[in-house]
């Protein structure tokens, strides 16, 4: 870690900041008996022994600066005084960041993110999108698994990503990857890409998928994600919108979004959650909350997928219910790509009574909640 200045200490660089927030910096600094220095964006910080590294961020995701703090070994960082610089220093260029702390990311996680991207060492599994009335395969989601070291689970691998200032790079790889099928899809068959909101708003997806054929491409935004711009990020996914592209939120029901945010992004595809599809053969309140998110899709003209379908039940429930296209385990699990329709499926379809495909009446009262309800129980396993 460079020495800090002695006029300024633990400020050795404060282009773009205000020098009260130099000082207060430095004041604090003194006060946690602590080198407190301020990075810019395109330095490579080194987390300190024994203490804190922050990554200061706009609202949007993007970069911004370092926050380095280093006590003194004779001294400890109390929550207090952290707090305080945490307070000082979200205000950068006059513009409110946010400050997280990635001193908690696991060194060999952030070793093996560098090796991914540097080497562009990453496998691409596909997991088939069904119609679940005729059971033809009409799309597929590509998802990503990392051969580096550690062996943590795939949204691990992005979150840490995010926080070290590298989920853009990351994901912009993960779609170049998952691409390069597109020309082995039949031409009745799209690709599901997943994306954060900040990532699909960027110039580097853009320039990523300039020269590819996106009239197939379904970019699948997560509900989990907070979206901090619906302008901005609704003006770049009109760009590949008027190119052919389409829009999905995923795993819609299951947190942030809501109805609001599903409006805002105006998709073409909502996608239920997991937690919503599991049980949904035997839990009412689940079937009318599906039901209800399949009358709303229906409304703004957007397609329903449900994810995470791991039994016949939940299928037939599904099919019940009016959801017309699925994918899971019970489908099919990701691997390689693959097209042919779901063995899983060709005891069901056509099947009347195990696999209704009439809908519940529209009026959404208790009394179609109770209609699911029995036949919930009357269908076989």
């Amino acid at each position: 870690m460079p020495s800090p200045s002695p006029h300024a200490r633990g400020v050795p660089w404060a282009v773009g900041t205000t020098s009260s927030l130099a000082r207060l910096l430095a004041l604090a600094g003194e006060e946690l008996d602590a080198d407190v220095q301020l990075l810019p964006p395109h330095a490579e910080p080194r987390r300190p022994e024994h203490g804190r590294l922050l990554r200061l961020c706009y609202p949007d995701g993007r970069l911004r600066a370092w926050l380095s703090i280093a006590p003194d070994r004779r001294a400890r960082l109390s929550s207090d005084t952290e707090r305080i610089v945490r307070l000082i220093a979200r205000f950068v260029d006059g513009e409110l960041a946010e400050a997280i702390d990635v001193t908690t990311v696991d060194r060999e996680c952030e070793a093996g993110i560098r090796t991914v991207l540097e080497r562009g060492h990453l496998r691409i599994v596909y997991q088939p999108i069904v119609d679940l009335a005729t059971g033809d395969v009409v799309g597929v989601e590509a998802l990503s698994r990392f051969p580096e070291p550690p062996q943590n689970p795939p949204d691990v691998w992005f979150a840490h990503a995010a926080t070290l200032g590298l989920g853009i790079p990351l994901e912009v790889l993960a779609v170049r990857r998952a691409v390069e099928v597109l020309d082995q899809l039949p031409a009745s068959a799209y690709l599901s890409v997943n994306v954060s909101p900040a990532a699909a708003a960027s110039d580097e997806l853009a320039r990523a998928l300039a020269d590819v054929p996106v009239d197939r491409l379904v970019l699948e935004i997560t509900e989990h994600a907070e979206v901090s711009d619906y302008a901005a990020l609704n003006a770049a996914v009109d760009r590949l919108r008027a190119r052919g592209a389409r829009l999905a939120v995923d795993d819609t029901g299951s947190g942030f979004a809501s109805m609001r945010h599903v409006l805002r992004l105006a998709p073409d595809i909502v996608k239920l959650d997991t937690t919503l599809t599991s049980d949904i053969d035997s839990d009412s309140f689940l079937r009318a909350l599906g039901f209800s998110l399949r009358s709303f899709a229906s409304a703004i003209d957007a397609e329903v997928v449900a994810e995470g379908i791991e039994t016949g039940r939940e299928l037939d429930a599904l099919r019940f219910l009016g959801v017309r296209y699925g994918q899971g385990y019970y489908l099919r699990p990701p691997g390689p790509l693959a097209l042919e329709p779901p063995l899983s499926l060709a005891g069901r379809l056509g099947e009347g009574e195990t696999a209704p495909l009439h809908r519940p009446r529209e009026s959404g009262g208790r009394g179609d909640v109770q209609d699911m309800g029995s036949f919930s129980r009357a269908t076989p396993a």
